[in-house]
Formats: structure tokens, C-alpha cells, sequence
């Protein structure tokens, strides 16, 4: 429980700083950095439950650079992607929180004493 914690933490704070920073234009919406604070929140715990923490050695694919990968290129592509829609917008902005809540639990985990396995056991 108290790695969820932490987990939900982290993301909150790496995305409401991350959106706040990335702000291009110099807009001061300060909705967007608490929008994605709350999104990280929500979604810190995502590969522990697309994994659960049932054991020691639960890290597999879900907990693995590879994934890291997929989803670091998935949010790259999101993130260059220039929508023609506000509906386009808010899908963009969605999923690259989702995606960065993701990436940010495990970067938490790597630099555990555990660390992240390549690709873990399918």
C-alpha cells in the first residue's frame, strides 16, 4: 500500500510539473498541470494493476524496459501528433498523462534495489 502511494505521488507531481513547464505558447491555464496531477493520481498504479503486486517477483512485461519502450515511442508520437479538433486535443492531452503516469511508475521501480527486467516472463 504504501508503494501506491508513493506510485500515485510521483506521477501527480511529475505531471503537473512536466505540463506546467511544456506550456509552449505561455499560457497561464493552471487547470491543465491539475488536470494531470489528477490523472497521474489516478493512473500511478497502472501497471501494478495490469500486473498485480501479488509477489516479490511480479515485474514481467507490464514492469519491463521493453514496455517502457512501446510506451515511451506511443507517447513521442502522441506528443508530435498535432491535432486538428479540441476533441483531438483533449484525446492527445488524455493519453500522454496516462502514458507519462505509466512511464513515471516504472522509472520509480528502476530505481528500486529491484529494478526493471528487459522483457520479464510472458
Amino acid at each position: 500500500m504504501a508503494y501506491a502511494i508513493a506510485h500515485r505521488l510521483g506521477a501527480a507531481i511529475t505531471l503537473a510539473i512536466a505540463v506546467d513547464q511544456g506550456e509552449k505558447n505561455g499560457s497561464s491555464d493552471a487547470s491543465k498541470p491539475i488536470v494531470a496531477a489528477g490523472i497521474g493520481a489516478l493512473c500511478g498504479t497502472l501497471p501494478d494493476l495490469l500486473e498485480p503486486a501479488c509477489h516479490p517477483n511480479h515485474r514481467q512485461f507490464f514492469h519491463g524496459l521493453a514496455c517502457a519502450g512501446v510506451v515511451g515511442t506511443a507517447c513521442y508520437r502522441l506528443y508530435r501528433w498535432e491535432p486538428q479538433t479540441s476533441s483531438e486535443e483533449i484525446v492527445r492531452f488524455l493519453l500522454l498523462a496516462v502514458g507519462g503516469a505509466f512511464l513515471t511508475h516504472l522509472a520509480m521501480d528502476a530505481l528500486s534495489p529491484k529494478g526493471l527486467p528487459l522483457i520479464g516472463r510472458l
